[in-house]
């Protein structure tokens, strides 16, 4: 498999892609870049199937798992998502609303 480096880049060019599909600029801070990292690094580990979002609202959850099945299909081979789900892959989002 690839290193986690590159899995990172990788993931980072597959979230700017989503986000830039919504027509919005993309802004690399220091928070989405952690977000993108922790993701990667649980796409390059040996966890349990599923990953749990969590956030306010509009603070990229949707976007960051489209990113990551967007990732793995282009890894493994697929193609499209379906309610978050990929080839056996769960990714949970929940609003933390204050």
């Amino acid at each position: 498999m690839f290193p986690q480096e590159t899995i990172e880049e990788m993931l980072r060019m597959c979230y700017q892609s989503e986000v830039e599909r919504r027509r919005v600029k993309y802004i690399a801070d220091d928070s989405t870049l952690e977000k993108i990292k922790k993701a990667a690094k649980w796409l390059c580990g040996d966890y349990k199937v599923g990953l749990l979002l969590y956030g306010s609202v509009g603070s990229g959850k949707t976007t960051l798992a489209k990113a990551i099945c967007n990732l793995i299909g282009i890894l493994y081979g697929g193609s499209s998502i379906k309610d978050n789900v990929f080839e056996g892959v769960v990714i949970h989002f929940t609003d933390f609303r204050y």
